[in-house]
């Protein structure tokens, strides 16, 4: 991701915290407080979602497993480590387990999930090609037109 991108990021994330559009993930899902910012999409109704996670130093995301949708994960700033691995993105499938570990400085991730609906309306074209191609097609767009 490059700069402009993150800063441009960072920027929404701020203003959206500063005006409390934001929900407090729950202690289910959370090890300490984790800021979810919504952008665009609802997964039961258009199928996609697109958000950000704003994980506090001290915080991070219990194991949990990705039953109705495919969840795309990437670092805009801080550090991201899963299963004591850091890295920049990641890509949680369904019947897939994935958490995110306490985050050692504030973290701010970008999310994208694609509901299972969608992929079942896919049928037969439903593979992992496909579905890393929409993926990156949508995060392209999403360049492309700001934010």
């Amino acid at each position: 991701m490059e700069l402009k991108e993150r800063i441009e990021k960072l920027k929404y994330i701020a203003l959206e915290m500063k005006n409390g559009n934001y929900t407090i993930l729950g202690d289910n899902i959370s090890n300490g407080t984790v800021f979810k910012i919504h952008f665009r999409g609802n997964l039961g109704k258009d199928f996609f979602e697109k958000g950000f996670l704003f994980i506090p130093e001290g915080s991070g995301i219990k194991e949990h497993t990705h039953t109705n949708d495919i969840e795309l994960y990437r670092l805009i700033d801080g550090s991201l480590s899963v299963g004591g691995e850091f890295m920049d993105s990641n890509m949680c499938f369904i019947g897939e387990s994935h958490n995110i570990d306490t985050a050692i400085q504030d973290t701010f991730i970008e999310t994208f999930k694609v509901s299972k609906k969608y992929l079942d309306l896919l049928g037969d074209d439903y593979t992992l090609d496909k579905v890393k191609t929409l993926v990156r097609t949508y995060i392209r767009t999403e360049y492309e037109i700001g934010l």
